[in-house]
């Protein structure tokens, strides 16, 4: 199997399990290294696998019905993959506390 083919699997698992619904929290720690770095937009950006799990946790808290799929086919090159998703969710949970105001 190809590397790209390889980095395609990682990506599309981690879009599923971290992003879909159901969300399984292990993937964080499975895929991720312990200094994993995930940037949001609404949110600054996040660094650890403790702290991203926690952040997802809070955020499957805020919408519970979260759930984010990939569309159109994964790009590979090298160590980069190339990924379009769509989805969303309802906020019935609690707010955030630290979204930007503005």
């Amino acid at each position: 199997m190809t590397k790209q083919k390889q980095n395609k699997q990682i990506v599309s698992r981690w879009f599923k399990e971290f992003w879909g619904n159901p969300w399984n929290p292990e993937v964080i720690a499975e895929l991720g290294v312990p200094d994993l770095l995930v940037h949001y937009p609404m949110h600054g950006p996040r660094q650890g696998t403790e702290v991203i799990k926690k952040m997802m946790t809070e955020f499957r808290e805020a919408f519970p019905d979260l759930n984010f799929w990939g569309v159109g086919e994964l790009i590979a090159e090298g160590d980069y993959v190339v990924g379009r998703w769509d989805g969303g969710g309802t906020h019935t949970g609690p707010a955030f506390s630290d979204l930007p105001v503005g």
